[in-house]
């Protein structure tokens, strides 16, 4: 086990791998990471791999041969620039996606064979698969979303280019996996290859035991969450804050929290509610550090997740750490294998406020109902998305393209 060297390839942010590296004040920050990313590397780490991480950073100029590295004990993170914009000139550089990202690739590819890891294991099959197949080393893409359909949901160049850069990558790919069963049947028709399911995993700062929660009402007023990525068709964010409203109707005094970008004082949620006469009882907390979120989603009561469509999601999955019961789409992709087929909290159609609210009230005023979602969230959880038992999936993975490849160290002793 303590003999693989392991390259995790995709979107890490410097103050999310922080407490790994030495001197991290010294290295670029602009990067937002995928904290998924920092879960899998700290298990690894914990049993005794030597990781070597690669992902793109904007603060860095343009070339191939630009490539900062930081190192902190058995763990090392690469950073290679990515062009700030999609489709536009910038200084003499073309948008990234005119090439289809070929400058980010090479210089990945670069950095991936100067740490020449045993397998890299590559998320997003975009920039980061291509390059871990251009790579020459064995490899593992992870596919977090179905680009079709986010093309279908956003119709322009930058999407279509990223549905092309897929279909190359899954066409190449030796060892393909997705984060849900959902996924992976809306990415069969673009690969040949089988696609294993792997869900993501929860920070490690989650596994702590919890016990089943129970329902505040009528002790006081709840505190119910909307956490989502941003504003727009696919998040449905506008139909969650109707709902909201809806439940401050059913209970006076209602705390409604909302996190995200365009969540903010002042951003487009709130510019959004006020314009409609419904801004009144909403707490705008906008982007947060993900410790911050955290911290937060664990005082909250409920949350109600509206998101038309999601290959996979880790706000639910989070919530369910937590023991908090969830409202959310019954039709909403991956979002009902993720909370059991709705034993979570309630599945309704995320389409209509009225049924999300109606639902939220529901599970807030049947103490039995509320405890039981509670616990089924919190095994779910624990026995599923926990950091070991995802690396534990994925070490077969790595197994399997290490026999592709070249011979290597496996993980299991």
């Amino acid at each position: 086990m303590n003999a693989l060297h392991v390259g995790i390839a995709g979107p890490i942010g410097t103050g999310d791998v922080a407490h790994l590296l030495d001197h991290p004040e010294r290295l670029p920050c602009a990067m937002h990471g995928a904290t998924l990313l920092v879960s899998l590397i700290e298990e690894l780490l914990s049993r005794g791999c030597r990781v070597s991480a690669f992902t793109v950073e904007p603060s860095l100029a343009p070339r191939v041969d630009n490539i900062v590295c930081g190192t902190g004990g058995r763990f090392t993170l690469y950073y290679v620039p990515i062009r700030r914009r999609s489709m536009r000139f910038e200084q003499g550089v073309r948008g990234r996606i005119l090439d289809l990202y070929r400058l980010e690739r090479q210089a990945l590819v670069a950095a991936m064979r100067r740490a020449a890891p045993d397998v890299v294991h590559a998320h997003w099959q975009y920039e980061y698969g291509w390059a871990a197949v251009d790579s020459g080393i064995p490899h593992v893409v992870t596919c977090h979303d179905a680009p079709w359909l986010i093309l279908r949901m956003l119709p322009n160049a930058y999407r279509f280019g990223r549905l092309l850069m897929a279909r190359h990558v899954l066409r190449h790919a030796g060892v393909v996996s997705a984060v849900s069963p959902y996924l992976a049947t809306a990415l069969s028709r673009m690969t040949g290859t089988p696609i294993d399911v792997v869900p993501n995993p929860l920070p490690s700062a989650l596994k702590a035991p919890r016990t089943p929660r129970s329902t505040p009402v009528p002790a006081r007023p709840p505190r119910v969450a909307m956490i989502i990525n941003g504003w727009g068709k696919r998040k449905n964010a506008d139909r969650g804050l109707l709902a909201m409203h809806h439940l401050q109707h059913r209970f006076p005094g209602v705390e409604c929290h909302l996190i995200g970008p365009d969540f903010g004082p002042g951003e487009r949620a709130q510019t959004w509610a006020q314009a409609g006469g419904l801004d009144e009882g909403f707490e705008y907390h906008g982007r947060m550090p993900y410790a911050a979120v955290q911290s937060k989603l664990e005082s909250m009561d409920l949350l109600i997740h509206p998101a038309l469509e999601e290959s996979f999601g880790m706000t639910i999955a989070e919530a369910m750490s937590f023991g908090i019961p969830v409202v959310a789409g019954r039709d909403s992709g991956a979002v009902p294998w993720v909370t059991g087929d709705g034993a979570a909290g309630r599945l309704v159609d995320v389409r209509s406020e009225v049924a999300m609210a109606d639902a939220a009230a529901a599970l807030l005023e049947t103490p039995s109902d509320y405890a039981r979602c509670s616990e089924f969230g919190l095994t779910r959880a624990r026995d599923m998305f926990a950091p070991a038992a995802v690396v534990d999936a994925y070490a077969v993975l790595y197994e399997r393209a290490l026999r592709r490849g070249t011979i290597g160290p496996l993980l299991y002793q």
